[in-house]
């Protein structure tokens, strides 16, 4: 009888051993685990490093479509043919509009009337001066007109914005087709440029734009030696163009960006 006992005894533990695992299963476990969880986390790192490129690939698009669009706007209300680049296109200066209007020559009195100010009497800004058809840069440095501290004549109180500016005619240089004529302050010209920490060509930097001393950073990792800024002065078949090429870089990834601003050109 313990005999018989001991036997089933036994059989009972051959039995439950052969329920369990043994080191071959085990470690077979252990590899296919370890196979899955390195499967999964390379999808989520791809998943990640997708995520992050698409991140900095539309901050980069931000960055160019905000800087493009901003000089845009600026370029197109300047003073007409005020631009002028340096440093091989890397550097784009330009005049904005203070105001403008139009003029007539009565006699010997140059007499106008401005568009901001039809309601205002006066005086003009210390800062200010005019300039009746300039065709490059230079002439709105050298052949503008100050007219600081300048009031309105002949205002009528029971006349909506009535009355004129007066100058003494010989002192306006030039005339215009369309009699228009613009102000401006040279404190307020704007300039941006292309801007390295190197001279290594492969070097990416920033685009500023600077105004009355102050300078600001609008877009970063620019490929300066692969951007440009170029004028084309106005000619008999076109108006003036401005071409603008931004080249951005991001994760070794280069993006470029083009678009042909027309200016005014005929004052």
């Amino acid at each position: 009888m313990l005999s018989g006992k001991t036997a089933r005894f036994s059989l009972g533990l051959r039995k439950g051993f052969s329920q369990g695992f043994t080191l071959v299963e085990l470690v077979l476990t252990l590899v296919v685990a370890s196979v899955m969880v390195l499967g999964i986390t390379g999808i989520i790192e791809l998943a990640s490093r997708g995520y992050v490129d698409t991140v900095d690939r539309e901050r980069v698009q931000s960055q160019a479509q905000f800087a493009l669009e901003k000089m845009m706007r600026e370029l197109r209300h300047s003073v007409p043919n005020s631009f002028d680049t340096r440093d091989n296109g890397r550097c784009l200066k330009f005049i904005p509009i203070s105001d403008a209007g139009f003029y007539a020559r009565v006699n010997d009195q140059f007499q106008f009337i401005l568009a901001k100010q039809h309601d205002f009497n006066g005086p003009l800004a210390n800062d200010w001066r005019l300039i009746v058809n300039p065709t490059r840069y230079e002439d709105v440095k050298n052949k503008s007109v100050s007219v600081a501290g300048l009031e309105k004549e002949g205002v009528d109180p029971n006349v909506p914005y009535s009355g004129h500016f007066t100058l003494n005619s010989s002192n306006v240089i030039g005339d215009s087709v369309a009699q228009r004529v613009y102000l401006f302050s040279h404190n307020n010209e704007v300039e941006y440029c292309l801007v390295t920490s190197s001279a290594a060509a492969n070097t990416l930097g920033r685009l500023t734009r600077s105004q009355a001393g102050s300078t600001h950073t609008l877009a970063e990792d620019v490929a300066a030696s692969e951007s440009e800024f170029e004028y084309l002065p106005s000619s008999l078949n076109r108006v003036g163009m401005i071409n603008l090429t931004l080249t951005l870089e991001q994760n070794g990834e280069r993006s470029v960006y083009q678009q042909a601003v027309a200016v005014s050109n005929v004052p």
